[in-house]
């Protein structure tokens, strides 16, 4: 929830830290890379998420209830690059961010879908713990229900949180300037940070489960998995390799951002430089970048339909369609095949 520059005086207000950047001889420079870079990174968000929603739907009929979680995330991410472009032009279209409604969801609307991308996760890893480590309750826990339970619910604590300063939860006064530290309460900065470390630490508990699950079998501590069950193994580990890629990645780009919220939020005040408050709020849009890339090519059926897209030579669908008769085994404690 950082503020991009004045453009007009090429001064650098931030949300966290609001002093102004002096104007020098590189403002040139400093206004090019205010404006461009998070205009470009949120014309590639949008597309590359809009081949993933469009992906999710060309898979719809396999069932697959980890394709629903990536499609509503997907849609957050495209939701967060539109706040972005939002949040560009107001600083571009100053004289908005005189009335307070444009004000605050200059900054909600971003907060409110990477909120919401964070909660999405924690259900997606979700998912992937039961198919791992609670495969005889999958079915029962994760029914087609269930899942649209987890994708309301967690757009519905974004939204809800996002709301609270549009309901009142704000410091607005007429004519006063819109900065970040002079909008809300204290406890709305806490409530921020806390929600989004709570999304992160359900991921890391849930993924560190399935690690140890996927450290056993993968030692040979596992009952015999012969064709259907080991192609439904095979295909588990490969998503829970892309939950923890996800879960990673999401961490590092946002990590930075909540810190400093929370910092905020505590002390009502900020000490880092004006440029690196900026550099974490890009390595945080970033994510929503990455996720489809990570999307993509950590799965064939997504990067054989993003080459058909792109009118690349095609690689061919049936390799896939020739797997290992057995993936893991243990007759003996020396008799072990891998993947």
């Amino acid at each position: 929830m950082f503020l991009f520059p004045d453009l007009t005086t090429a001064k650098i207000t931030l949300v966290v830290n609001v002093s102004d950047a002096t104007p020098t001889d590189k403002s040139q420079m400093s206004l090019s890379f205010v404006t461009i870079i998070p205009t470009l990174l949120t014309i590639f968000i949008i597309i590359g998420n809009s081949m993933v929603i469009g992906a999710c739907y060309q898979f719809s009929k396999k069932n697959n209830f980890t394709f629903s979680f990536i499609l509503a995330l997907s849609l957050a991410d495209i939701a967060t690059g539109i706040g972005m472009a939002f949040n560009l032009f107001t600083r571009i279209q100053e004289h908005i961010l005189l009335y307070k409604i444009p004000c605050i969801l200059s900054f909600e609307v971003f907060f409110t879908m990477a909120l919401i991308s964070v909660n999405l996760l924690a259900c997606t890893t979700f998912d992937r713990f039961l198919s791992i480590c609670k495969h005889e309750k999958k079915k029962k826990w994760n029914t087609q229900k269930s899942v649209r339970v987890q994708i309301c619910c967690s757009y519905l604590i974004g939204i809800t949180i996002g709301a609270l300063p549009f309901l009142g939860l704000n410091q607005w006064k007429q004519g006063m300037k819109c900065t970040f530290k002079d909008l809300y309460p204290q406890e709305l900065y806490l409530l921020k940070a806390f929600s989004m470390f709570l999304g992160f630490g359900v991921s890391f508990v849930l993924y560190v489960f399935i690690l140890q699950k996927a450290w056993r079998v993968h030692s040979g501590r596992h009952i015999e998995v012969l064709h259907t069950a080991a192609l439904r193994q095979r295909n588990n580990f490969i998503l829970a390799k892309l939950v923890g890629i996800i879960t990673i990645l999401n961490t590092i780009c946002w990590l930075p951002y909540c810190s400093i919220i929370l910092v905020f939020g505590i002390t009502n005040e900020s000490n880092t430089a004006g440029y690196l408050d900026f550099t974490f709020l890009l390595l945080g849009f970033t994510n929503s970048l990455i996720n489809p890339i990570v999307y993509a090519w950590n799965r064939r059926d997504f990067r054989d339909l993003w080459k058909k897209w792109c009118r690349c030579r095609p690689q061919a669908l049936n390799s896939s369609r020739n797997p290992h008769s057995v993936i893991f085994v243990q007759n003996t404690p020396s008799t072990q095949v891998g993947m």
